[in-house]
């Protein structure tokens, strides 16, 4: 088959959400399997020391770096009317939003939306993350209008695609009520992971324990819960130590919060890390913690902690419960509640036979159903049943 892939940013742009590795694993994973993947995104004006597969084909269109904007629109138009004269595609694949232009003025092949979020999703998630005055004023002013554009953003993209596919079964149901005029079109096909990339062979080291959290570093991930239960834990564990690797706008606001409480020697902030140094930080941790008030789809995260065979502390919302199985893998907290976060912290520092059993659970469940093997294979068979329709 040949494929075209839409996205406004990837993991040469030194981003390592969720959107960005999935899109890295399955394009290499459909270029394995012998497919022709051509990859269409925004310019790489950050650069990168990441080695691009040379089994795909990535075109770094000339418009602002990892966003959706009026050049973006233009040029990916011009740049597949241009390629696809050369090389007709059977399968476009729009990550999000990002190939609505092309969709929409261009007949042939078959489309696939790959859903990572909806915009009812979104304004939820803004609204649980107010914390000031500032806050509400946003989210009235400013955050109410983009989930309009955001929705009708949706609408149409979906209304373009042949099938859209959600990274979680919690999101496909979200996204049935949500947009109920697209529910035939909906599948569930989640994220997964090379799991060769990672090592599984964890042993708890003497005299260090170490927490890791992974991804965007904003109030509506449940950062500042995290600094809190990790302070209270600190208290009577000094050996606890918490590893945030991860960008955004309030990275510095969390580095002074953690002076604040006093932590901030057994907090170490990383920053933005590029995806082929990510390992490094599953290997040296003893438990992944995720306490987010988002509703999330399912973060790439998860699949990777599994991956590493690590016991995983998450909140009980979204799709986070489609990933993680409460005393399989690791515990569900509730949202927003930094003591229950710090009660599974401790119980898992204090039980390392429970932690054994949620470390192989976390790898038993990355083999079976959070490979990148998995999840190609899932989306071969979704392309070859659309073009079985033709």
């Amino acid at each position: 088959m040949t494929i075209c892939v839409f996205t406004r940013s990837t993991t040469f742009h030194n981003k390592s959400g969720g959107l960005e590795t999935q899109n890295k694993t399955l394009c290499e994973g459909l270029a394995k399997k012998g497919h022709k993947v051509v990859v269409m995104t925004t310019s790489l004006s950050l650069g990168s020391s990441e080695k691009v597969d040379s089994n795909i084909e990535y075109k770094f269109l000339d418009c602002p770096s990892g966003k959706y904007s009026r050049e973006w629109w233009t040029q990916s138009v011009a740049a597949y009317k241009d390629i696809s004269l050369k090389c007709p595609f059977d399968i476009l694949i729009s990550q999000s939003s990002a190939g609505k232009e092309v969709f929409s003025r261009f007949p042939n092949g078959e489309k696939v939306v790959v859903n990572h979020g909806t915009a009812f999703g979104e304004l939820r998630s803004r609204f649980n993350s107010i914390r000031s005055l500032k806050d509400a004023a946003r989210f009235f002013v400013k955050d109410i209008v983009s989930f309009l554009q955001w929705y009708l953003e949706d609408v149409r993209i979906f209304s373009l695609a042949d099938s859209i596919v959600c990274v979680s079964e919690i999101l496909k149901e979200q996204s049935m009520k949500q947009y109920p005029q697209f529910k035939n079109k909906f599948a569930v096909i989640a994220n997964g992971v090379d799991i060769n990339r990672f090592k599984y062979d964890k042993k708890r080291k003497a005299g260090q324990f170490n927490l890791l959290y992974v991804g965007r570093v904003v109030e509506e991930k449940g950062i500042r819960e995290l600094l809190e239960a990790v302070s209270v834990v600190h208290n009577s564990f000094p050996n606890v130590r918490l590893i945030i690797v991860g960008g955004g706008k309030d990275l510095d606001k969390f580095r002074d919060l953690s002076k604040m409480l006093k932590i901030n020697d057994v907090v170490n902030c990383v920053g933005e890390v590029e995806n082929k140094n990510i390992v490094e930080y599953y290997e040296s941790s003893d438990i992944f913690v995720y306490p987010s008030l988002r509703q999330e789809g399912f973060p790439m995260v998860f699949a990777e902690a599994m991956a590493s065979s690590l016991p995983i502390v998450a909140s009980n919302i979204g799709g986070i419960p489609s990933a993680v199985k409460d005393g399989v893998n690791g515990l569900l907290i509730k949202p927003g509640l930094s003591d229950d976060l710090s009660r599974a912290i401790v119980k898992l520092y204090k039980d390392s036979s429970l932690c054994q059993k949620l470390s192989e659970g976390s790898r038993n469940l990355a083999e079976t159903e959070y490979s990148q093997e998995v999840m190609v294979g899932s989306y071969v068979k979704l392309f070859e049943r659309l073009l079985s329709t033709r």
